[in-house]
């Protein structure tokens, strides 16, 4: 019994080395999916650094670029009268 033991603690703590290194040689940050605690309603709205979002965060981001757009439109110029 005290054999099992020792074997799971060996294999998780392979699997939590193997994790561990797998994080540090891609050098990225951790971070978390598109989903989760941002689409609670009430929450604000997290990043999304998805690198495919999903469709609902596509509609968000594509409303956001249309009002960006309107927003960046040429001022008015007005002419003074001589």
């Amino acid at each position: 019994m005290i054999a099992t033991f020792f074997l799971t603690f060996l294999v998780l703590g392979l699997v939590v080395a193997g994790m561990a290194l797998g994080a540090i040689f891609r050098n990225q940050p951790i971070a978390g999916s598109c989903g989760g605690i941002g689409n609670v309603p009430g929450m604000p709205a997290s990043n999304c650094t998805c690198k495919k979002p999903c469709a609902k965060r596509q509609e968000a981001m594509a409303a956001e670029a249309a009002s960006e757009q309107t927003a960046k439109a040429e001022p008015i110029h007005f002419h003074r009268r001589s």
